[in-house]
């Protein structure tokens, strides 16, 4: 049943393309009701999966497309995937939420945000790599679609997401065919071409080399630039699904295809690339001390946390893996929660400037914003009693066990992360304005009095908040299933500290 979730987006974006024409609230209720259908199969299944306590890998769909070449529509379920499948599922209703006032071309948006989050799907359930190629380019394609029908992007964008879209599928490209060749197995099939055991010699270029293709799609410094393009000519609902759940596929990747295909490879470029991951946490946090606008400070912290969950992976440590998938699920949901309440604020200001704002007083305009926005900074910085701290934690251990010096850039990466969300906070929401700014706010068509928040977007962004709660006082609902797939790592076991 699982599987329905790769063909009700697609068959969503077939209505939409034959029968909506340009109504928005049709249009935008078939998306909804899409990606809140895609969300309750995947409850639906981790709930039987705890109840039949099967959580291990598990084949749901099998079949042959071309025998002479081992290509098969392979589809596998463990309980790492169906974190990831839970997290984009949530991540998708809420990005439908976040931009349900879109009214720049709904039915266009909204088909390619159904094919987007059809390739997710696709990719986290695939394990033959020609599948995997296949949902990556649908993935890619979706993305460049969405931003080129907008009527803000920049002209020079278009040309740089085509070209960075373009090296990452090229990368990518002649990994997957080099190892399809290489295992002599004649199957794209991920565990079949592991258990084949490649040479180490070619696991030591193969490695960076798909790490290149994954790291772009993950967006980890400094392959990081084409995001933040993206973001100044994006509408914030695809952007929250994008640093959501799009980022976390390229750490999906990693794990799932360059750890699990190159073992060997792994451990020899293990400190370049946490030396580099480490390097990308820092130089991020100081980027984001300077920024002026709220969602590229966002931004900016979300590369930053996304090195560290690279390096809780590099790590090869138990810990380490643990602290690394459950922290890219709550960052995830704190992301969007963030990104939620900064489209609500833009909705009503017109503007994401840092310096505008902290004049409009919004501590009392705009109350319940100023209490999401802190809390959900707080929570980025790895507050107790919330979902993120247990994903540092462990990453603390696995990286105390593994690499000890390397502690130091979590550190200094954290501290930097409390010094700019403190300053951004204190700026935004905790500057009170006692002069005459009335030529200020006709200036820039703002305006003082600022409607409070609805109910839609409190649907998009408290339902995050619990959420991250619940997980951060009873870890267990996602541990149980990192640790059950943890356990039976039998592809490479002795990287595993």
């Amino acid at each position: 049943m699982i599987d329905w979730t790769i063909y009700l987006p697609f068959i969503g974006m077939i209505f939409l393309l034959a029968f909506c024409r340009e109504n928005k609230n049709i249009s935008r209720w078939i998306t909804f009701s899409v990606c809140l259908a895609c969300l309750l199969t995947t409850c639906l299944h981790i709930c039987s999966a705890y109840t039949s306590d099967d959580t291990c890998r598990h084949v749901i769909r099998n079949f042959t497309c071309v025998s002479s070449l081992g290509i098969h529509f392979t589809l596998k379920i463990d309980g790492i995937r169906q974190i990831y499948l839970l997290l984009a599922g949530i991540i998708s209703v809420g990005g439908v939420l976040i931009s349900w006032e879109q009214n720049e071309r709904p039915r266009n948006f909204d088909t390619f945000y159904l094919c987007l989050l059809g390739g997710i799907y696709g990719l986290l359930l695939s394990i033959d790599l020609f599948l995997f190629f296949v949902f990556l380019q649908i993935i890619f394609i979706s993305q460049y679609v969405i931003i080129i029908q907008s009527d803000h992007y920049e002209k020079y964008l278009k040309f740089k997401l085509a070209a960075t879209f373009l090296l990452a599928s090229i990368v990518t490209a002649i990994v997957f065919l080099c190892t399809y060749i290489q295992a002599g197995k004649n199957t794209f099939d991920l565990y079949e071409i592991a258990n084949a055991g490649l040479p180490k010699s070619f696991q030591n270029w193969a490695f960076p080399l798909s790490c290149l293709g994954f790291a772009i799609l993950a967006g980890i410094w400094p392959f990081h630039s084409w995001l933040q393009a993206y973001l100044s000519s994006s509408k914030t609902g695809i952007y929250a699904l994008i640093t959501g759940i799009n980022v976390k596929l390229g750490i999906f990747a990693i794990y799932q295809i360059s750890i699990r295909l190159f073992p060997d490879g792994a451990l020899g470029w293990k400190y370049p690339v946490v030396i580099l991951a480490g390097t990308g946490v820092i130089f991020s946090g100081l980027v984001a001390l300077s920024q002026k606008d709220l969602r590229k400070l966002i931004t900016c912290a979300s590369i930053s946390q996304m090195g560290i969950i690279f390096i809780g992976m590099m790590t090869f440590s138990i810990n380490g893996m643990k602290g690394s998938i459950f922290m890219a699920f709550s960052h995830g949901i704190i992301i969007a929660l963030l990104y939620g309440i900064i489209e609500s604020i833009h909705r009503r200001t017109g503007t994401y400037d840092i310096e505008t704002l902290r004049y409009l007083n919004l501590y009392k305009t705009l109350p319940q914003g100023m209490f999401v926005f802190i809390l959900g900074t707080a929570i980025l910085a790895g507050m107790p009693l919330f979902s993120h701290f247990i994903g540092l934690l462990y990453i603390l251990l696995g990286m105390w066990h593994s690499l000890p010096i390397m502690t130091i850039f979590l550190g200094i990466g954290l501290l930097i992360t409390i010094c700019y969300l403190l300053i951004t906070c204190d700026r935004v929401f905790c500057f009170e304005n006692k002069t005459d700014i009335s030529h200020y706010i006709i200036k820039r068509q703002l305006s003082i009095e600022l409607d409070p928040i609805t109910i839609v977007e409190k649907l998009s962004t408290y339902p995050l908040l619990i959420l991250t709660f619940i997980i951060g006082i009873y870890p267990n609902i996602l541990l149980n299933l990192i640790s059950n797939c943890i356990s039976t790592l039998e592809s490479f076991p002795n990287i595993w500290n």
